[in-house]
């Protein structure tokens, strides 16, 4: 039984945007049509975990809110 959040061949992908200004995105994580962050965040490197939580936080002050896209990948 396949029990991961993340998108099978042929599902379309999402991605989770956080941006600085209108033209730049700053942090990206994969995501479902909701929103949802698909994966692990203990799976994380700590790097990327860090900056997941500091994106999160920063909602409203330093970024804008996130974005749900497509992603081209």
């Amino acid at each position: 039984m396949n029990t991961s959040n993340a998108p099978s061949i042929g599902q379309p992908r999402f991605e989770l945007r956080y941006r600085l200004s209108a033209h730049r995105c700053s942090y990206a994580f994969p995501c479902d049509c909701s929103g949802n962050v698909n994966v692990n965040v203990d799976c994380l490197s700590d790097r990327a975990r860090e900056n997941y939580f500091y994106a999160c936080s920063m909602v409203g002050g330093e970024l804008r809110l996130p974005q749900i896209l497509l992603s081209v990948f």
